[in-house]
């Protein structure tokens, strides 16, 4: 539910694509709804609207609850490098439906302690996990453990 328009990567070096949504990480998983990419830059051939080098992006044709439109406007093909799953085009028209009454109280991300991570971006308090050998994490909150830099390394 949201407007990429006129968005541009940013990599000096030119081999990065991604002008609206960039993954590089194989844990993160992006699902797009009812969103819509317009004159997105990136280098030729790298994705202009989304560039995935890992990880997993899927595009939904629909709109999330509570919207009262399901089925989003189909509009322009998206500009794509990498894998995405579901369709590769542009959506938009999910119209909101009034919001609950009360409306819902949103929770805080839960946060692992420091050499943990927690994969469902904090939703799930069940989800920490420990960095496994050659990963760390010095902070609470993370959601991915970071790969120790040459000649370091982590136990575990």
């Amino acid at each position: 539910l949201c407007v990429f328009n006129n968005c541009k990567s940013t990599n000096p070096s030119g081999s990065w694509g991604g002008g609206a949504i960039f993954v590089l990480n194989s844990e993160t998983i992006v699902n797009v709804y009812g969103t819509s990419f317009a004159e997105n830059i990136a280098d030729p051939g790298n994705g202009a609207d989304i560039h995935t080098a890992s990880g997993s992006i899927i595009v939904h044709p629909t709109c999330p609850s509570p919207y009262s439109s399901k089925i989003a406007t189909k509009g322009t093909p998206l500009q794509i490098w990498g894998i995405i799953t579901g369709s590769v085009f542009s959506y938009s028209d999910c119209q909101a439906t009034e919001a609950p009454s009360p409306a819902p109280t949103l929770l805080p991300p839960f946060e692992c302690d420091e050499g943990y991570f927690n994969p469902t971006g904090g939703i799930f308090s069940s989800a920490c996990e420990l960095c496994t050998a050659g990963k760390f994490s010095i902070t609470t909150g993370a959601f991915i453990c970071t790969s120790c830099p040459s000649g370091r390394f982590s136990s575990a």
